[in-house]
């Protein structure tokens, strides 16, 4: 079901790939299993392709707009992809924007 939602079939953005419908996250050297939530996220961010996305718009756009729970659970899911992607990688995957939201880290933000 959720991988219709994708406008492609793999997200490719400064040398990381994303294959939302099985399920993982790669690089030349790397891969890692994601869940389904977990690649919803990473998508948003990778699509943005190093601009930042609003917390809430990645509520709504995974969430939906009816979601009543905390809307602290993009955090959450931020911590699950940091804790499993950056140390398979040995990089920095998702920057954090303060008060705005996060952005997926490119090589040139070092």
């Amino acid at each position: 079901r959720r991988s219709r939602m994708f406008a492609r079939d793999v997200f490719s953005f400064d040398g990381v790939t994303l294959d939302p419908v099985r399920h993982v996250c790669r690089t030349p050297a790397s891969q890692v299993k994601l869940s389904g939530r977990e690649v919803e996220v990473l998508a948003c961010l990778m699509a943005a392709e190093g601009s930042v996305v609003d917390k809430d718009d990645l509520v709504t756009g995974i969430w939906g707009r009816d979601f009543q729970g905390n809307r602290n659970i993009v955090e959450v899911y931020i911590r699950h992809l940091r804790r499993k992607i950056e140390p398979a990688f040995g990089r920095k995957i998702i920057d954090t924007a303060h008060g705005s939201g996060y952005r997926f880290h490119t090589q040139e933000l070092r």
